[in-house]
């Protein structure tokens, strides 16, 4: 049986740490810490991937677009099968069309133009900075006199001296300066990881061309399902059916159904785009898919350092 171009690309992604990974797996272990300041400042971190998605994905669009009114023939045809996928991708990230899902998970008083998916994601983040801004955790030094030896006992006190400075930053977090957010002015929160811009920017270079395009869409809905079952669960937890309002949680649920089609129309824009460029074209893409898994694979163990302090998991025999 032979391996078509599609499976070799998605079998790319598939095999990568941005497909399967430590962040992933502790996210569904109940066993494993989460304190909520620290996933509020990894929120933050999923608002800026989010949001410069979303939007580059509708320049894409245009893209498609422009080259659409001057291709003719089987190109045209190709372009504007593409045009359709991607439309209808990034039409879904503005929140358009799907009202029934809306309806059904809380979102029906929802206005239009608040649905757009990144804004959802923010909404729930204000409400995780909110309750971590409520609370106070002060942790004696005396807490780690049980530690007999002094290396272990230092380490303690390391990694909660470093918590205290995440939750410093998550006190001092303007919930509205995060509408605003972006890539120029993040730095200012001192909450953005190093891999979450290198994976944004390499985002938004990506969907300048066509053959990056549809690289950054297959390798994103390739794992998008498994990113928001990921987070249904941590937030589950950090919430504890307390914390957050069906609203709140509506780009969760909403997206649970959205990206199984997401994944299929992805993965049809890599046999759409291999058609358009021709085969000579798919160390291009391949290359593109695995260096974006990458990055994506850097952002996850950057979120693991962020709420798991780095915990792997245990190896199996």
């Amino acid at each position: 049986m032979t391996t078509s171009f599609t499976d070799s690309v998605d079998k790319i992604v598939r095999e990568s740490n941005a497909f399967d990974n430590d962040f992933f797996t502790n996210c569904h272990d109940k066993s494993k810490k989460a304190h909520i300041n620290d996933v509020a400042g990894m929120a933050v971190n999923w608002y800026l991937v989010t949001k410069h998605f979303g939007l580059s994905a509708q320049e894409y669009d245009a893209l498609l677009a422009r080259r659409l009114k001057h291709a003719s023939g089987e190109k045209a045809k190709l372009l504007q099968h593409l045009l359709v996928e991607s439309a209808m991708i990034s039409g879904d990230d503005l929140g358009i069309g799907h009202n029934r899902l809306y309806v059904e998970n809380g979102g029906a008083e929802i206005p239009h133009n608040e649905r757009i998916h990144y804004k959802l994601w923010g909404d729930m983040t204000k409400t995780l900075v909110r309750k971590a801004q409520d609370i106070r955790w002060p942790v004696p030094l005396c807490t780690y006199d049980w530690i007999e030896d002094e290396t272990e006992r230092k380490k303690a006190i390391k990694e909660d001296d470093r918590k205290e400075g995440q939750d410093q930053l998550v006190k001092a977090f303007n919930v509205d300066y995060l509408d605003g957010l972006n890539v120029l002015n993040a730095d200012e929160t001192g909450l953005i990881h190093p891999s979450t811009y290198n994976l944004v920017e390499r985002i938004e270079d990506e969907f300048t061309s066509l053959e990056g395009g549809v690289a950054v869409y297959q390798t994103v809905e390739s794992i998008a399902y498994n990113i928001v079952v990921a987070y249904s669960d941590l937030m589950q937890r950090i919430g504890s059916g307390e914390m957050f309002t069906e609203r709140d949680l509506v780009y969760l649920e909403i997206h649970k159904p959205l990206e199984k089609d997401h994944d299929a129309q992805s993965t049809n824009m890599i046999d759409l785009a291999d058609q358009y460029f021709g085969k000579s074209y798919r160390p291009v893409i391949e290359t593109k898919a695995g260096e974006l898994s990458g990055l994506f694979g850097h952002f996850w163990k950057g979120m693991n350092d962020i709420v798991f302090r780095g915990e792997t998991r245990e190896p199996t025999s």
